[in-house]
């Protein structure tokens, strides 16, 4: 029996150690290279982020980090992925990183009023640390019909 937990214990480290090889961390973030979007190619990197929400939601899969670096984002932060157990989708602000929308730049006016800064609807396994919402018109964040999301 001893042996029997031993060789599970080592089959749920190699998955562990499995599953880390195939996550990824991408960025997104505004600064001198975002205000110019066609001088540099976005690559999702830390020095080549995307320059927007939607953009990084391309490419995030089960497992990957999405690194939020510190900026005003006058876009909603729309989660169009799921993660699965044991390797969850994970959107990471700067430490005291928030989400400004009070100028709703880029969206119309009916959506502005409505949209939260964060949305997630019929997502599973998704976590969101270290934001914070300021001047939301309407809702900070809205999670409808989600399954293990940590917010």
């Amino acid at each position: 029996m001893r042996s029997f937990v031993h060789a599970a214990a080592f089959m749920i480290y190699v998955f562990c150690l499995i599953a880390a090889a195939n996550s990824d961390i991408w960025y997104v973030g505004k600064d001198e290279f975002s205000r110019n979007p066609a001088s540099l190619e976005m690559e999702g990197t830390l020095s080549r982020p995307f320059v927007s929400f939607s953009m990084a939601m391309t490419v995030l899969k089960p497992g990957d980090t999405l690194m939020v670096k510190s900026g005003t984002y006058n876009e909603p932060l729309v989660v169009t992925v799921s993660g699965k157990p044991g390797a969850p989708v994970t959107i990471k602000g700067d430490p005291w990183f928030k989400i400004d929308t009070s100028s709703g730049a880029g969206i119309s006016a009916a959506t502005y009023a409505i949209v939260p800064a964060i949305l997630i609807v019929s997502k599973t396994d998704v976590t969101v640390e270290n934001f914070e919402v300021a001047n939301a018109p309407g809702k900070g964040a809205d999670l409808d019909r989600c399954k293990n999301v940590i917010l």
